[in-house]
């Protein structure tokens, strides 16, 4: 696709698949882990940071036809479906690589839901859209998460 808004990478076979529709809505969520403590001595509880700050990816991206005449579609149904196949020497799904403008996540497929939409009239599909979430984690100096 030539005006590639983004892509999504899998970071294990290296395959990639580009979108030239910007998502239909786009949110990114941190959580952070704090614990709450009483203390005698203060009227107010102390608050403590223990970890977090995990990053969460919510997106819809939409794939069509006719907004698009050299997107392939049987592409996209063949990445997605790789997203599914776990990796025999790290026993996990494929790391993923969202990237769009300056923005990237690099992490863990969450949830995945696909809708095939807009039929032609022998039958075949003329749009796809995803609704993924991402968990962003970080690799060690090893490459594994």
């Amino acid at each position: 696709m030539e005006n590639s808004v983004g892509k999504i990478v899998n970071c294990d076979s290296k395959t990639e698949l580009s979108f030239s529709l910007a998502p239909s809505d786009f949110h990114v969520e941190e959580n952070f882990d704090l614990k709450v403590d009483s203390c005698l001595a203060r009227r107010t509880p102390v608050v403590s940071y223990h970890g977090g700050g995990t990053k969460t990816l919510t997106t819809s991206l939409i794939f069509d036809k006719d907004a698009d005449d050299a997107l392939d579609l049987q592409k996209v149904q063949d990445f997605l479906k790789s997203l599914s196949k776990v990796n025999e020497k790290t026993k996990s799904i494929p790391m993923l690589l969202f990237k769009m403008g300056n923005f990237s996540l690099k992490g863990y497929l969450s949830r995945l839901a696909v809708t095939r939409g807009r039929f032609s009239s022998n039958g075949q599909c003329n749009q796809i859209q995803i609704q993924l979430n991402l968990i962003e984690v970080e690799e060690s100096e090893d490459g594994i998460a």
